[in-house]
């Protein structure tokens, strides 16, 4: 909640506006499973972004880097395509965008960027100005927030400002994994499996989706034999 509310307070503040190509972008950085796309999630729903914004567009990029494409799924997200939207050309879809967001102010999710391996950095960078060239319509204020595991794509996209999620704390973990084995009762937790839930806690590294599956196998049962396997 706290990261949630220091990226939406950067994202609508009214911080100095950098005079950028594009829209400024907020890149969210960690390993698989830390919570980037959660993160993402509480900002774009946030009232204070929907207020905020005029329009709001999320697109889950993985490893593809086809510039029609992703401007295809960026009007798609703001319901600004139809299906025969798929046979317009590169420069016809930019064009759609670019009077879309004209004047607007514009908020972007790029959910789970990778770079490109088989291309250069010069390359990569080429595509996402290709693809994010639209934006120079939008409104001052506009932004775009990026979640990746690589911090080069940080760099790739000239971000303004790096969040770092490392993971939360053994403490947490332990708070998790009780939370997740319980399925949320009042209940105690049995004070027999304790250590074994401290030593998974320490085990899962700092990561949230590791602590809930593993919370998820766990569920209702009390045997040591169990517990002890996942240590």
């Amino acid at each position: 909640d706290q990261v949630c509310d220091d990226v939406v307070g950067r994202l609508v503040g009214d911080g100095e506006e950098i005079c950028r190509p594009v829209a400024p972008v907020v890149a969210v950085v960690g390993h698989g499973g830390m919570g980037k796309t959660v993160l993402a999630q509480c900002v774009y729903n946030d009232a204070r972004i929907q207020e905020y914004f005029d329009l709001r567009a999320w697109i889950c990029v993985w490893d593809r880097l086809d510039e029609a494409e992703l401007t295809r799924e960026i009007l798609q997200s703001t319901g600004g395509a139809d299906d025969s939207f798929y046979d317009d050309s590169l420069e016809v879809l930019q064009e759609k965008l670019g009077e879309m967001v004209a004047s607007k102010t514009f908020f972007l999710v790029l959910d789970d960027v990778w770079n490109d391996e088989g291309k250069t950095e010069l390359e990569n960078r080429a595509v996402w100005n290709k693809v994010l060239a639209p934006l120079s319509s939008a409104a001052v204020g506009s932004k775009i927030l990026v979640t990746t595991r690589m911090k080069l794509v940080a760099e790739v996209l000239n971000a303004a400002y790096v969040i770092t999620l490392d993971g939360l704390k053994v403490a947490d973990c332990l708070l998790l994994l009780k939370e997740t084995v319980l399925s949320g009762e009042t209940m105690d937790f049995p004070p027999e499996l304790l250590e074994f839930g401290r030593a998974i806690a320490a085990k899962v590294k700092g990561s949230p989706l590791a602590t809930r599956v593993i919370g998820e196998m766990l569920r209702n049962t009390r045997s040591t034999r169990k517990w002890r396997a996942m240590m």
